[in-house]
């Protein structure tokens, strides 16, 4: 939550041009995914699901999405996640690299095209798997 509240108050003083959505979702981990084998339909991520199906305004579209459930850790570092960078490849080098830019390089590691490749395809494959 501490991170939440931080955001919340650089928001306060800078004062983006755009719109910020800070979301809490709950029964996210309840049931399965979409992509597993298994009779219960519609049952993870209720929270997400039902947000994006019934917008707050009319005509509303989030543009992108950062996902801070598992940011709270002493000293946490971040890499260029797999999933993420599959679906998302050009939102995560713009939040890295401004990362990089105002002095986190400690926390947002940048892993080689080699690295990053094998991740997307070891991504790919357990996604299939599942499937």
């Amino acid at each position: 939550m501490g991170i939440l509240i931080e955001v919340a108050r650089v928001l306060s003083i800078e004062k983006p041009n755009i719109g910020v959505d800070i979301v809490l979702f709950d029964a996210e981990d309840y049931g399965a995914p979409e992509f597993a084998k298994s009779e219960m339909k519609d049952s993870w991520c209720l929270g997400s699901q039902y947000w994006a199906k019934n917008p707050h305004k009319s005509g509303y579209s989030a543009r992108f999405g950062i996902l801070l459930d598992m940011v709270g850790a002493s000293n946490a570092k971040f890499d260029n996640e797999g999933t993420s960078m599959f679906f998302a490849p050009d939102v995560m080098r713009k939040v890295w690299k401004t990362a990089h830019k105002i002095g986190y390089e400690d926390y947002f590691i940048l892993k080689n095209l080699v690295h990053l490749l094998m991740i997307i395809c070891i991504s790919i494959k357990s996604w299939a798997s599942l499937l």
